[in-house]
């Protein structure tokens, strides 16, 4: 899953980040990885107004995952009130595994580096 244009935008979007690639660059990019599919979530003032309860409970009874990837400084919902602490807190009930992947980083100088 991913999300169009970035929460940012719609909320401030004066202090919108720059784009690194289009949404169609990084559907191409999503699909070498090999997913069955790839959901587009469009962002709306009415979506960034959902507290993360909601969010969870929106996101599990239409997508219905088996597992959800992400950071450990993951945060969403109204006002970022959710984490993985809160998706952990929900799995068995809703059904789905938590998987926490570490963060990668690298300077600008070593970028393109291999």
């Amino acid at each position: 899953m991913t999300f169009e244009p970035h929460p940012i935008s719609v909320l401030f979007p004066h202090r919108a980040p720059a784009r690194l690639i289009t949404l169609s660059e990084k559907l191409a990019l999503l699909s070498q990885m090999g997913p069955d599919y790839a959901i587009v979530l469009r962002v709306t003032p009415e979506l960034l107004h959902e507290t993360a309860a909601e969010f969870l409970r929106n996101l599990v009874t239409t997508c219905r995952p088996r597992a959800i990837v992400e950071g450990p400084t993951f945060n969403f919902g109204r006002g970022r009130d959710g984490s993985v602490d809160t998706l952990r807190a929900h799995a068995t009930e809703y059904g789905y595994e938590v998987i926490v992947l570490d963060e990668l980083h690298c300077s600008a100088s070593r970028a393109g580096r291999r």
